[in-house]
């Protein structure tokens, strides 16, 4: 394990997010060395098996955006699985999402699979089993054909830039609404100047946009 200055206090965004059972198992392990190197590490996570190796847990609730920022719960993993806050209900089993229904629409064949069109499909395994080779698969497959208006492929990286992206993000809207909007009137900054492109972003629920 690599060498790790002590007394350093890390703070971590979801660092679980996106990865497979065996990598979390790995990002726990660094968290662990960095606490035993002397420093301490508070993470915001989603994960069950990176909250449960946690000494503490703190729950903020008990909704979400203006119905959420208080503290509901503090204590450790199994004192959490027990609460009946949303949170440990959900991580000790009791509450689960609803399963979908039996698919009844139409059917697509591909290879030996049938997929639901017009519903939700989902490739599903480890890293490195093929997934991204099948995905694009289906984009050939179904490229320049009649079954599709149009086959769009959205990679993380591209939308992931930001935690405010949406759709919009992903298909490029804004690349062509920002250069239309900085030739508004109300764009003109004094000295009659042309703002740039760039700065034009809807306000998020905080302001920041």
């Amino acid at each position: 394990m690599f060498p790790m200055p002590s007394g350093v206090l890390f703070l971590l965004d979801e660092p679980a997010a996106g990865l497979s059972g065996a990598e979390v198992e790995g990002v726990i392990s660094v968290i662990r060395h960095l606490c035993q190197q002397g420093n301490t590490v508070f993470a915001v996570e989603h994960h069950s098996a990176v909250v449960g190796a946690a000494d503490q847990v703190i729950d903020f609730g008990p909704g979400a955006g203006e119905l959420g920022g208080n503290v509901i719960f503090r204590g450790t993993p199994a004192e959490l699985w027990r609460s009946d806050t949303s949170t440990g209900r959900w991580m000790s089993g009791r509450e689960r999402l609803p399963v979908a229904k039996p698919w009844d629409g139409e059917i697509l064949r591909w290879k030996n699979c049938n997929l639901p069109k017009g519903g939700i499909g989902a490739l599903w395994g480890p890293s490195g089993c093929g997934k991204t080779r099948a995905l694009h698969d289906l984009e050939v497959e179904f490229s320049g054909g009649s079954t599709f208006l149009k086959v769009s492929r959205l990679s993380a990286p591209e939308g992931g830039r930001s935690a405010r992206s949406s759709v919009s993000t992903y298909l490029g809207f804004w690349d062509i609404l920002r250069p239309l909007l900085a030739e508004t009137p109300e764009a003109a900054l004094p000295r009659t100047a042309r703002a740039p492109a760039h700065p034009y972003r809807f306000p998020a629920g905080d302001g920041l946009g």
